[in-house]
């Protein structure tokens, strides 16, 4: 595969699945997808690529008086966040 996004409403269109509200990706990708040179790789969980954020943040930032203030909650069961450690998300 050429590593270039693919939507899931494509994902389930080539399997035969329908989207709706509830989807579940490995149920729209039984007998995973086909795409040219192998299969398609499912999203990494609570994971979003670095362009889709961009527009996300965008997008919300029109919805709230301090758009230059974001706050985030994260599970801590990830693995890799540890005691004192920051990220920051610019755009």
């Amino acid at each position: 595969m050429d590593g270039s996004a693919l939507r899931w409403s494509d994902v389930a269109l080539k399997s035969g699945r329908m989207m709706h509200r509830l989807v579940q990706f490995h149920a729209i990708n039984r007998s995973p997808v086909a795409v040219s040179e192998g299969a398609v790789e499912p999203p990494q969980p609570g994971n979003l690529a670095d362009d889709l954020l961009s527009v996300m943040c965008v997008a919300l930032a029109e919805h709230t008086s301090t758009p230059e203030s974001c706050w985030f909650c994260l599970w801590e069961g990830y693995g890799w966040l540890h005691e004192g450690s920051k990220s920051t998300v610019s755009f």
